[in-house]
């Protein structure tokens, strides 16, 4: 729903922790930061998980499969990916033109 006065909306929809996305292992680094938080993880640090697992992500049923990523199980996620930078509760961010 627009916010009165705004031009833009705030959506919770296509987080990484669902309803429309969900990407495993985000309730665990939900678990390691702090609400209001900006974190940076380097995913390819030597004791990190994702240097040896796949990056496994759901989508809800009927989503169209030619929008959802598709990632190889055979490689890990630093395969994809090196950092990650996860922000918690930010509010919306405004469009920067008018």
């Amino acid at each position: 729903m627009q916010e009165k006065g705004h031009r833009y909306t705030s959506t919770t929809q296509f987080n990484h922790d669902g309803p429309l996305v969900l990407l495993a292992g985000m309730p665990e680094l939900k678990q390691r930061t702090q609400p209001g938080s900006t974190t940076l993880f380097d995913l390819a640090a030597p004791a990190a998980a994702t240097r040896r697992q796949p990056i496994q992500v759901s989508y809800p049923l009927g989503a169209p499969l030619g929008q959802a990523m598709q990632f190889r199980a055979d490689l890990p996620a630093t395969a994809y990916v090196q950092y990650l930078l996860l922000v918690r509760n930010s509010p919306a961010l405004r469009p920067l033109q008018p």
